[in-house]
């Protein structure tokens, strides 16, 4: 048997998670975000791209916008426009109870995929490891 792999790092990426692959995980990102207080939009997006969860690459504003959308089209969000201040008018959005409920159960769902994770890496790293010691025998 040849120990020539015939995987080619090409199709491996292809399974990796890149930063367009964490666009479903907006909507418990921007939740997050709101915790903290209204933001409009813009605001969003530049404190998705500076945080600490960023992946170093441009957030896709339409994507903020059509997530932002959908989370008050279920109810998580609420927006209103500002039009009293200076400049253009914004739509400002806020947390509801909701969306305090959804994002407790994203954070629920989201630490148990990490155990699983955690424990899928470490079963990996010890069958290497095992892998690797039998061969220098």
């Amino acid at each position: 048997m040849s120990d020539k792999c015939f995987c080619h790092i090409s199709v491996v990426d292809n399974y990796l998670p890149k930063a367009h692959g964490f666009d479903r995980f907006l909507q418990p990102r921007i939740l997050a975000l709101l915790m903290r207080g209204d933001l409009h939009g813009y605001m969003i997006i530049q404190q998705l791209e500076g945080g600490r969860v960023s992946t170093g690459e441009k957030i896709d504003n339409a994507g903020v916008y059509r997530a932002l959308k959908k989370l008050e089209e279920q109810g998580c969000i609420y927006s209103k426009w500002i039009t009293h201040e200076a400049g253009a008018a914004k739509k400002i959005y806020r947390i509801s109870a909701a969306g305090r409920e959804y994002l407790s159960a994203w954070l629920a769902a989201l630490e148990s995929y990490k155990n699983m994770l955690e424990t899928i890496v470490g079963d990996i790293k010890a069958e290497m490891t095992a892998a690797e010691g039998s061969r220098e025998e």
